[in-house]
């Protein structure tokens, strides 16, 4: 016969009623006074009872299944197959510890009682009652090397996860997502440890755990908020840093994708993370995925190598890797796609959500195209028109079609910005283009336009204005009294820094070359 003890879980010969002692911490947790919570209208003692019986004689029923361990059992009483026998043994232990999960997991209560429940009420069980539950969760994820030959050793958790190479071990996927989805691991460890718990989700991204488990871990991080960031908050981002890196390099588009978010929140503002990025080759690996077609992941591989290419040394190696040409395919496959829909007509779920994808992955695009054109060599190619030529027309495109206060609007003028930056010629084609719909989208409701929609006009304003026929075109579309009015949005004046100063310049630049030509 075969048992499950209450000690090491460990198999043996028959001991009468040691079976029961396997059900003592599940009874524990169910029994309402020490979760302090009722998961059912009936309190009456027959009731709760009534379950508990439901559920004992359940997993005694699977138990008893014994046929085939049992026939592998009488195949192996020589000496010389002890191993073949422990083998049998160590497997039929990690069937009974999924099966005990299962029947947590709500297999028998259904939602009354799950694995959710009992790790997020764990904590406030008595002392002996949490080390039987405690004991008993550590049977449920049952993590053991994978050498079945090897017999499953009841540890602490975090020793376990902390200390250990996961990807030669095994546990119980869902019973892992529990506990780290009730935060009873991060609890644990306590808030001065961030690091470690870090360390030890580093650890379950590099193990074999299954895709939902390693994508929920991913969540973790991009949906991680440090209102003040410290040496402990950096050292921690540190310490998942290469883990995620090898996601993006082994796993697949799904996981790829998640891994992306995830280090495109880690990444922002923190630069030794970026160094670390850096220094791990992100720039191949980045060109890789935007190979993928996979607007997804382009989309969040974009906006990592934004937060990566705001330094000049960053952006050389990104674009050594191949970024450029990149870039120009995917604006010039998908500027025409940033516009709303025509009035009137349908338009499907999907084709709304593709279309607000690509107009995201359109921002950064044009984001990246402003930043490379920081530096004179980039900007320069991408004005060539024998390598980029069509890059000015895709922005003016969309700065014709995309809608006014949308982040996709705002960006376009930072990147027409960049690009006219030096150059006459291009100054005064997007000036021509540009100008009195500039004036024309700031006279219509400004209040509701946004701060950053009107700090990228002015920007843009400020660098047409030094090309002298710009400034004649501003003063007769009425600039001057439009960005007057701007001047009193209070969301302007809290989020713009020496707001008025910069309006009253440009006004003033306008009047002086104005005057100007007028006395030429």
């Amino acid at each position: 016969t075969i048992y499950v003890n209450d000690l090491g879980h460990g198999l043996g010969e028959d001991k009468g009623d040691d079976e029961e002692d396997l059900y003592e911490a599940l009874e524990e947790t169910c029994r309402m006074d020490d979760c302090g919570g009722d998961y059912d209208n009936d309190d009456s003692d027959d009731f709760q009872d009534a379950t508990l019986e439901k559920i004992k004689d359940s997993m005694i029923d699977h138990l008893n299944d014994r046929t085939n361990a049992s026939t592998l059992l009488k195949e192996t009483d020589d000496d010389q197959d002890k191993v073949v026998q422990n083998r049998v043994r160590h497997y039929w232990q990690q069937r009974v510890a999924r099966y005990l999960a299962w029947a947590v997991d709500g297999g028998v209560m259904g939602a009354k009682f799950t694995l959710d429940i009992m790790v997020q009420h764990i904590t406030q069980l008595k002392e002996a009652s949490f080390k039987k539950v405690e004991s008993a969760l550590s049977f449920m994820l049952h993590m053991r090397e994978k050498d079945m030959d090897k017999r499953y050793q009841e540890a602490e958790l975090i020793p376990q996860i902390r200390d250990q190479n996961l990807k030669d071990w095994t546990f119980n996927d869902r019973v892992m997502q529990a506990i780290l989805s009730q935060e009873y691991l991060k609890k644990q460890l306590g808030r001065q440890k961030e690091a470690w718990y870090f360390e030890c989700l580093a650890h379950l991204l590099q193990s074999n755990a299954s895709t939902n488990l390693k994508a929920y871990v991913c969540r973790i991080f991009m949906e991680r908020v440090v209102e003040k960031k410290d040496a402990q908050s950096e050292e921690a981002n540190r310490r998942v840093v290469p883990a995620l890196r090898d996601v993006l390099e082994e796993e697949g588009t799904f996981l790829a994708t998640y891994a992306s978010a995830a280090l495109v929140n880690l990444s922002d503002g923190d630069e030794k993370v970026k160094t670390m990025l850096m220094s791990g080759g992100i720039a191949g690996l980045a060109t890789q995925n935007l190979k993928t077609k996979d607007d997804e992941l382009i989309c969040y591989t974009l906006m990592l190598l934004v937060n990566l290419t705001k330094q000049p040394h960053h952006r050389s190696v990104i674009a050594s890797g191949g970024l450029l040409p990149l870039l120009y395919d995917i604006l010039t496959s998908t500027y025409h796609q940033c516009g709303a829909s025509s009035p009137g007509k349908k338009v499907s779920s999907v084709s709304v959500a593709g279309g607000a994808l690509k107009e995201k992955l359109l921002t950064q695009v044009c984001i990246l195209i402003g930043h490379f054109a920081i530096d004179d060599g980039y900007r320069l190619q991408f004005l060539d028109k024998d390598l980029y030529g069509f890059t000015v027309k895709c922005l003016l495109y969309i700065f014709d079609c995309a809608p006014a206060p949308s982040p996709l609007m705002c960006w376009v003028m930072f990147a027409l910005k960049q690009l006219c930056k030096d150059d006459p010629e291009q100054k005064q084609e997007i000036g021509a283009h540009c100008i009195k719909r500039m004036v024309e989208r700031l006279q219509d409701k400004p209040h509701e336009k946004g701060p950053q929609f009107i700090f990228q006009s002015l920007l843009l304003f400020q660098m047409l204005a030094t090309h002298p026929p710009n400034c004649q075109m501003m003063k007769r579309h009425s600039l001057n009294d439009v960005m007057s009015q701007t001047v009193d949005i209070p969301a302007c004046k809290r989020g713009i820094k020496d707001f008025k100063e910069k309006v009253e310049r440009l006004i003033a630049d306008v009047e002086r070359e104005t005057c100007e030509d007028m006395l030429m």
